[in-house]
């Protein structure tokens, strides 16, 4: 991009669509990784998980990892905002902002693409995808390799703007 290699992040799977770069990790922005539409194969064993955290035990790691003096006491959990794709971005929890990206990282959620639930004892995250999302969605480019279009049409899919150049 611009004459300069680029960052080429990928990652398992976004059934519905990429992340743009500038949602996550710091906010840093990347001109040519933009969310784009993605269409995967739908029987890809990991396009689907559910999560269910233990309230005791989610109340242990907010707190050892993310904020020392929170306390579930009412398990008031919300989704707060998205993301630009619609992805979570963060989370309300009894009124406490949570990052979804530090949820994904701490509870092993295989995204940020996720509802929230819960029963008389625990969070139950339902998730979609696998990986951050940002740049080529691996099981995405299978699909569009599957249906006709060659490795160059891939990437300048999911990675906008770039050429492909030889590097003596």
């Amino acid at each position: 991009y611009d004459s300069e290699l680029i960052e080429a992040f990928f990652h398992a799977s976004s059934p519905i669509r990429t992340e743009s770069s500038d949602q996550i990790w710091g906010k840093v922005s990347y001109p040519y990784l933009v969310s784009v539409e993605n269409v995967e194969d739908e029987n890809y064993t990991n396009r689907e998980s559910e999560v269910e955290i233990d309230f005791g035990y989610f109340e242990d790691k907010i707190r050892k990892n993310i904020n020392p003096d929170f306390i579930l006491t009412n398990k008031d959990i919300s989704i707060n905002s998205y993301t630009t794709s619609g992805r979570v971005n963060d989370i309300l929890v009894d009124g406490v902002c949570i990052s979804a990206e530090k949820l994904r990282t701490l509870f092993g959620l295989k995204s940020t693409l996720f509802t929230i639930d819960k029963n008389n004892t625990s969070f139950i995250f339902k998730v979609i995808g696998y990986g951050h999302g940002v740049g080529m969605s691996q099981v995405g480019a299978d699909y569009l390799a599957k249906n006709g279009m060659n490795y160059e049409e891939i990437i300048k899919y999911y990675y906008k703007g770039v050429s492909l150049n030889n590097i003596n």
